[in-house]
């Protein structure tokens, strides 16, 4: 997370799929997966803080994900994140979903968006 920057992270390690993370202000920076497959245990965002998942990047939490701050997924025109919760998940996110834009003369451009 955050190119494996082990200053973002309280612990002073960059979290592995046996990790239970808590963002909540602990840390140097607001963390963000950048180009990369991240995987954790649960994770938990408090209130005021935030976790970025860029359009090259995935996570994955096979425990819980409660969210109580912010949480923002990209995409671009051909890079999309993603965010697996296993368990149970609480709270918003935000997906910033590339859509086409639809023009006559360039002969359409639709997009089918659906969640699951």
């Amino acid at each position: 997370m955050t190119g494996n920057n082990t200053l973002n992270w309280s612990t002073g390690a960059v979290p592995t799929s046996s990790d239970i993370v808590f963002i909540d202000g602990t840390f140097t920076n607001e963390p963000s997966i950048i180009s990369t497959d991240a995987a954790v245990n649960s994770l938990f965002v408090a209130s005021g803080n935030t976790l970025t998942i860029d359009e090259t990047s995935s996570l994955t939490v096979s425990g819980d994900f409660t969210n109580s701050g912010s949480v923002t997924l990209n995409s671009t025109a051909d890079d999309f994140s993603s965010l697996i919760v296993e368990g149970t998940a609480s709270g918003d996110i935000v997906y910033n979903r590339y859509v086409n834009v639809y023009d006559d003369t360039l002969g359409g451009g639709w997009d089918l968006v659906g969640v699951s």
